[in-house]
């Protein structure tokens, strides 16, 4: 790759040189050279150059050396391993740009809508200077907008978006409906996957289904399940749980406390009441709202605990679903069983490409599996800069009341240095837990988690995490898709600062719609902006200058971000995505994980049973109120349990 690096390098001096115009007409060229025979491999120093000048005018960023070979990685077809930070978005562009030369279609596939649009209108700039067409694909587009979007040179979408828009052509195919209403016009070209171990890995085999109308002849019996389960008091005795598994069997006397009313056996009548009961009891035991699912305008939303995220078209199989929601009748309707009409899991899904690649900041763990399942290499590409992050070793305590006793002491530190604090936790629960104790301890604070109300604010939130002396609470979406920039994200706070001193005087005199509606050339138009608006132009100029000048300095200098995980993850994946959010592109930065005794992962890791002995002891020993030495043979049980 290096050898590849220097040819760049030594191209940039000449595309420089080249006006606009010229610069834009090497697309063109390229594609003139590929119909005469060079493949992309022969043309790639050339227009991984061009993209690099093109980068550099449009959106004033230049693609570091470490930035090309991760694009080389993911032109080739490979898994490149990149830190946070180190600018997956734009390293994107160059193999996009490259590939979309020979006109078959290039995917980029992010985890959310949110991340889909940000790159596409981000980079988007970058590629119609180029003269590459670009489109980005959301939840509810049409058909006909998806074709539009799937026929452009470059797509932006969620894997969601592609499996069920695959899953539809599919269903017209079969059919034999007009194929004119296809989305999908051409075969799958070439794919980039970002988070790749997210969505390659971790969700490979969770199906996407299109169903036909739900039979809602079974309602009665989740519903009688539910009350058999609650009013006929099974307790653990009745009961086995496999929490490693995800499986409950009815011991004997459970079978026989479980019949409900003139009904003598579980399992033999014509519509069985037992796998009704046993469903029942995963719905209750091995499902907590707020952790797995939350409900949401009356529904059930599977929530994706690797990532914090809602999977809103998701739904659990196996009736499992459907005794959720009995769980929680009458505020959710029950939506009965469904037939499946079609499914395809993304494991089958983005083998259909000619050529795929991924990018995540964590994927050389799983180095074995990109290669069995998908044929995949793993290459990790050096950081631009030396870390300088300082991760601490764990440390697990007593009890919950200890813990939290170190988190205030923590958050009381950062505050009084005014240095930016990430608190992430395992679930939605768990962050509105902390954010109680932290109102009880009169610590501001900001939220993100998987509620409707902090999704609409995700880009905002995130652009203040940095802000000096600010705390966020947040769940696993904190932990991809995100930078947090130390002193905050100018260009956001920026924004934030319009909207805060700008926007309310606009409403009043109703211009406010007519702003957002004309923005694009509110855009185009920023010089004039600047001698007619002097108020915008001040509050803006006071936004970038504070964070140039001091703010953004001021948290480097009190050690950057600092992250607090108060939860174990469930794999060391998902742990290092989150400490991965201090510490960018050479930033200081430090990171603790607190948890105490009852923690789901100490106690699947079989630590608390064995502590529960010596628990009177160590409770009258004030030197064991934190366990630190504890800490080697604690955090192997634990490691060796994430990820289960």
């Amino acid at each position: 790759y290096m050898q590849k690096v220097a040819v760049i390098n030594s191209l940039e001096e000449d595309m420089k040189a080249l006006p606009d115009e010229a610069l834009a007409a090497k697309t063109s060229e390229f594609r003139g050279r590929l119909q005469k025979g060079e493949s992309l491999d022969d043309i790639l120093p050339e227009a991984f150059a061009v993209v690099r000048e093109a980068s550099r005018r449009v959106l004033n960023m230049r693609h570091y050396d470490v930035q090309l070979i991760g694009g080389m990685v993911l032109h080739v077809g490979a898994v490149a391993e990149m830190q946070t930070g180190e600018g997956k978005t734009l390293v994107a562009t160059l193999p996009a740009y490259l590939n979309a030369l020979e006109g078959k279609g290039v995917h980029v596939v992010t985890v959310n809508d949110y991340l889909a649009k940000r790159d596409c209108e981000w980079m988007g700039k970058l590629y119609q200077f180029l003269g590459v067409s670009v489109a980005v694909i959301q939840e509810g587009f049409s058909q006909k907008r998806k074709r539009a979007a799937f026929n452009a040179d470059i797509t932006y979408l969620t894997a969601n978006s592609l499996g069920f828009t695959f899953l539809q052509d599919t269903s017209t195919v079969d059919r034999k409906d007009d194929l004119v209403r296809l989305a999908i016009t051409r075969p799958f070209n070439y794919a980039i996957v970002d988070e790749a171990d997210s969505l390659l890995i971790d969700d490979c085999r969770n199906p996407l289904i299109i169903s036909d109308e739900p039979d809602t002849g079974a309602t009665e019996r989740f519903l009688l399940a539910h009350k058999v389960k609650t009013e006929r008091v099974l307790r653990l005795g009745h009961y086995v749980i496999d929490r490693k598994l995800h499986r409950i069997s009815l011991t004997r006397d459970g079978m026989l406390r479980g019949r409900p009313p003139n009904i003598n056996d579980l399992w033999e009548a014509a519509v069985p009441m037992g796998p009704y009961i046993i469903t029942a009891l995963r719905a209750r035991e091995l499902h907590r709202r707020d952790v797995n699912y939350i409900v949401r305008e009356g529904e059930v939303k599977i929530v994706n605990t690797s990532t914090g995220r809602i999977m809103p078209t998701s739904r659990w199989t196996d009736d499992l679903h459907q005794a959720i929601e009995a769980q929680e009748y009458p505020e959710v309707e029950i939506k009965g069983r469904t037939k499946v009409s079609s499914s395809i899991t993304f494991q089958t899904l983005f083998k259909y490409y000619s050529k795929l690649s991924g990018m995540t900041g964590t994927a050389i763990t799983e180095e074995e599996e990109f290669h069995e399942v998908y044929g995949l290499s793993v290459t990790a590409v050096p950081t631009h800069k030396p870390r300088r992050r300082i991760d601490h070793e764990p440390r697990v305590f007593l009890t919950e009341n200890h813990m939290l006793r170190t988190l205030r002491l923590l958050l009381t530190k950062a505050r009084s240095q005014l240095r930016p604090v990430l608190i992430g936790t395992a679930s939605v629960a768990d962050s509105e837990y902390a954010a109680a104790n932290l109102r009880a301890w009169g610590i501001q604070h900001q939220m993100l988690n998987a509620r409707p109300q902090y999704i609409r604010r995700e880009a905002k939130i995130i652009a203040q995490a940095g802000v000096p002396g600010l705390i966020t609470i947040a769940t696993n979406m904190a932990g991809r898709g995100t930078d947090i920039i130390l002193g905050g994200n100018p260009k956001g706070l920026a924004q934030l600062a319009l909207e805060n001193t700008v926007l309310p005087a606009m409403a009043a005199e109703g211009l406010h719609q007519q702003l957002v509606s004309s923005l694009p050339l509110a855009q185009k138009s920023w010089p004039k902006f600047a001698q007619l608006f002097p108020r915008l132009k001040a509050v803006v100029d006071a936004k970038l200058g504070a964070h140039d000048t001091s703010e953004g300095p001021d948290v480097k200098d009190a050690g950057g971000l600092l992250v607090l995980v108060l939860s174990m993850q469930e794999s060391e994946r998902v742990a290092k995505q989150l400490r991965g959010r201090a510490g960018r592109q050479g930033d200081p930065g430090e990171t603790f994980t607190l948890v105490d005794l009852n923690d789901p992962l100490v106690e699947a890791a079989g630590l608390t049973s064995g502590m529960e002995a010596a628990r009177p002891f160590l409770q009258s020993a004030r030197r064991y109120s934190c366990l630190p030495e504890l800490s080697s043979l604690t955090q192997d049980a634990v490691e060796r349990t994430s990820g289960m």
